[in-house]
């Protein structure tokens, strides 16, 4: 290897590491958690997930179906403070958090609506109320 690529390689290593810490401190001051929470909600109604959850990923695609407005979603694995928040949503919710925190959770009317099937029936309530207000208007 010629001495121009060790330099562009050591410069390329540095560069990721100065991206990585910086990330890291963003991370730890709340700043970067924001790009991780999406929908259009105004927080009244919060579906908190994970990236690699299956159950999360059915309750958004009938989100996305079902042309469901007003969710805030926030992702649990990345961002930290959604987590706590969670996690204290559990609790005052009556959940035993002992074992780990579960996935899908919709947290709505001061209420959580724990996995896959108690979310999607909340949903449906949720757009059977929407279908009703359009009919009326």
């Amino acid at each position: 290897m010629t001495d121009k690529k060790k330099a562009d390689k050591r410069w390329m290593i540095a560069i990721a590491a100065v991206v990585v810490v910086f990330l890291g401190l963003m991370i730890g001051k709340g700043t970067l958690p924001s790009l991780f929470t999406t929908g259009d909600g105004d927080g009244s109604v919060i579906l908190y997930h994970t990236l690699t959850c299956p159950h999360c990923q059915n309750v958004k695609e009938y989100i996305e179906e079902n042309g469901i407005t007003g969710i805030t979603q926030k992702e649990i694995s990345i961002d930290q403070a959604a987590a706590n928040e969670l996690g204290d949503r559990l609790t005052a919710c009556g959940e035993d958090i002992s074992q780990g925190i579960p996935v899908p959770v919709l947290w709505a009317d001061g209420k959580c609506y724990v996995g896959e099937v108690e979310s999607i029936d909340y949903l449906k309530t949720l757009n059977s109320q929407n279908e009703q207000t359009e009919q009326s208007n």
